[in-house]
């Protein structure tokens, strides 16, 4: 994200744009790596990049990540738009129909 402008640097907002037609509208996208959900940042980060994709939710974590497991640490963000939600926290693992509070 530019800090002057609030939205996202280069030539990525055209690109996430492209990408979102190959998306079903139940998609729910996340960003993985530390703390990108965390505090007005990562909301502005994830509302700018589910503006690029018709609104799909887009969530990450708000913690530090660990590298080898799946899933995300900590609380979880979620935005659609312009609305953002805090998930909880806990540990959310990738296995199918799984998940550790």
């Amino acid at each position: 994200m530019d800090s002057t402008s609030g939205k996202l640097m280069g030539s990525t907002d055209q690109l996430l744009r492209r990408l979102a037609p190959r998306f079903c509208k139940d998609a729910v996208i996340t960003l993985a790596g530390c703390q990108v959900g965390k505090g007005v940042e990562g909301q502005n980060l994830l509302k700018a990049v589910s503006a690029c994709f018709g609104e799909l939710p887009i969530q990450a974590g708000t913690a530090n990540q660990r590298p080898f497991l799946p899933g995300m640490e900590g609380e979880v963000v979620r935005c659609k738009g312009q609305s953002c939600k805090n998930l909880g926290g806990g540990s959310w693992w990738a296995s199918p129909g799984s998940w550790v509070q």
